[in-house]
């Protein structure tokens, strides 16, 4: 995508997807052991539909 000076609509779109975090947000939720669970936006072949993430 090119964004030149004069398209601020393209500019501010580029930037936004640039900036956007690589992670929602709202996917993300604490347990009570402190560690972080990921809920997946749709299951994967095998069922799993959260994945429990490990600082190890």
């Amino acid at each position: 995508m090119r964004a030149g000076a004069h398209h601020a609509a393209a500019s501010e779109a580029l930037l936004r997807y640039v900036l956007r975090p690589m992670i929602a947000k709202e996917r993300v939720e604490p347990q009570q052991d402190g560690l972080p669970r990921l809920s997946l936006k749709r299951a994967i072949a095998d069922g799993t539909v959260a994945v429990d993430m490990d600082p190890a």
